[in-house]
């Protein structure tokens, strides 16, 4: 299922279509997300030994804690948000495992982005790369939600909703352990 990865990056018309065929929330979870929040996890553990000389390996250990509970965590509220957007919008209740796999799939160019940016020091400009997100979402719109057809304006507010909350929600909770615990910085 980790070949989905590489297809959602570079072609996510046609790495939506193999995501679409994935039908239980628990093969996602367990063969998709928790093998990439793992990678990305570890990219911050070897990230802090990478950008600084002088590092104790507890603070690698915090990172990849922070990193990892940040991105589960994500997962869970950006779901919980794109639920609620999309029964708002189209006033249709959505399933919960396809909203799940959605997000989890949706997810891919940001746990990207985080990887390249915990393994690679002072290039800023790697963070304007989350704004392939809006992209991924909406080519998952397309070919996983079938929208194709659906009111330009309804589905251009929910790719919005939905990439700002895969975008936003992991960055937001990374910040809220800072503050609740601020012997992690």
């Amino acid at each position: 299922m980790l070949s989905i990865f590489p297809s959602i990056l570079a072609t996510p018309e046609k790495g939506w279509e193999h995501a679409s065929t994935v039908t239980s929330k628990k093969a996602a979870l367990l063969r998709y997300a928790l093998p990439l929040i793992t990678i990305a996890s570890a990219c911050a553990f070897a990230g802090s030994f990478l950008v600084s000389e002088n590092v104790h390996w507890v603070t690698g250990v915090w990172r990849f804690m922070v990193m990892f509970i940040s991105l589960f965590t994500g997962v869970y509220f950006a779901d919980f948000c794109i639920r609620v957007s999309y029964r708002q919008i189209f006033k249709v209740r959505p399933d919960f495992s396809r909203t799940l796999i959605f997000t989890i799939f949706s997810f891919s160019g940001v746990i990207a982005v985080i990887i390249l940016d915990e393994l690679v020091e002072d290039m800023f400009f790697i963070s304007a790369f989350y704004l392939y997100t809006f992209y991924i979402v909406y080519e998952g719109c397309n070919k996983f939600w079938q929208m194709e057809n659906v009111q330009s304006d309804k589905k251009n507010i929910f790719v919005l909703i939905a990439s700002l909350s895969v975008i936003a929600w992991p960055e937001l909770i990374r910040r809220l352990l800072f503050v609740a615990m601020p012997g992690l910085k």
